[in-house]
Order: structure tokens, then sequence, then C-alpha cells
């Protein structure tokens, strides 16, 4: 029996998939081009009450990110909305509004796909036979290059390889990932390299 989808994606593993900061995706929130959310417990808003999932108003999330874009503060949310709506309430009680760390922001699966669609989002150009090649090899190792650049390599060469297994899976709708050893051919000249200057 297959799985069911998942329902929604962490800021953390959406910015993982996109090779973006947590901070972009604020940006880009904030400029409406993509809605972030987060589960909260009953909070009363207007007079009504929230539970659940609902919206985050993207103006109250960027002191999150303003001294550090890797790392991140908690804040105090006091505008949130129902999933659907584009009026935002704002939150009586707690009158301090909604303490957030980023690891519970997320967005949903379907705000990420429409995201993907609208701005080709992880599309590939087809090669040259003009066939598509089942797994994304340069966008594996356009990802492994930043990897390294941002000094957040593994160190074994096993765990990279479980570690970009799990990319592909991250990216996979089905959730389909090459072999170990398709992955270990591919990386190891790169890690090599990188061995050899160390």
């Amino acid at each position: 029996m297959a799985l069911p989808p998942r329902a929604f994606w962490p800021l953390q593993d959406l910015a993982n998939r996109w090779d973006c900061l947590r901070s972009d995706i604020v940006q880009w929130a904030l400029t409406d081009h993509i809605q972030i959310s987060a589960v909260i417990d009953p909070t009363l808003c207007d007079g009504e009450a929230l539970i659940g999932l609902v919206n985050i108003c993207a103006v109250c999330l960027t002191p999150m990110f303003l001294a550090n874009r890797e790392r991140s503060t908690p804040i105090r949310v006091r505008r949130i909305a129902p999933p659907g709506s584009c009026e935002w309430r704002h939150i009586v009680a707690p009158p301090e509004g909604i303490l957030l760390d980023a690891h519970e922001l997320i967005v949903t699966s379907s705000e990420v796909a429409r995201f993907e669609e609208e701005h080709e989002v992880l599309r590939r150009a087809n090669g040259t036979s003009g066939s598509s090649t089942r797994y994304d090899w340069e966008g594996m190792l356009a990802h492994l290059a930043l990897q390294i650049h941002r000094r957040t390599v593994p160190e074994t060469q096993g765990e990279l390889v479980a570690e970009m297994q799990q990319w592909f899976i991250d990216r996979s709708p089905s959730a389909e990932a090459p072999d170990e050893r398709s992955i270990r051919r591919r990386i190891t000249p790169l890690w090599q390299a990188m061995h050899e200057r160390a």
C-alpha cells in the first residue's frame, strides 16, 4: 500500500529542496509569491477562535531572520488567517500573540506545487536526444557544490551518499532515488578532489 502524500513542507526542508535560504522564502511570502503557515493551539482572534493550520502574516516573520539569514530568533506573531482567507485576524488572546520558531513554519504541499508550477521550479531541460533522464543528476551536483561552498558536507562519503539519496527522495513525487552505487559513482571524483585539496 502506498503512503499518502505529505501534507506540508517544513520551511527548512523546503529551503533544502529549492537550494535557497529560509529567509528567501520569507521574502517571497512578503511579496505575495507564497503563503507560509503554522499549526497552532486554540487562539482567540477578534471574537473567533482559530486552531490547527493557519496562515501566518509574512510581515510578522521578517524580524525572525534579520540578525542572521541562516539562524533565526523566535518571534511573537499577532496576525493570522484561516486557510484560504485573505483577511488577517488580530490575535486577542494571548494578548502578546503566539510565539513561533522557524522550525514551526510550514508551507502546504498544494502551495508548494502551485509555486513550483508558476515559477517553473525544478523543471529540467531535456537532453540532446530529446528525452529526459530519470534522475536530476545535474541538480544533485549543483546542490552538492552549494553544500561544499557552505562547508556543510558530512565527514564520511557514506553519510554524503545517504544525504544525496534523501535529496532525490525529497524531490520525487513517488519518493524514488538512485541506488547508493550509482550515487557513489557520481560523487566519488568530487569527493576525492575535495579531500586531496584539504
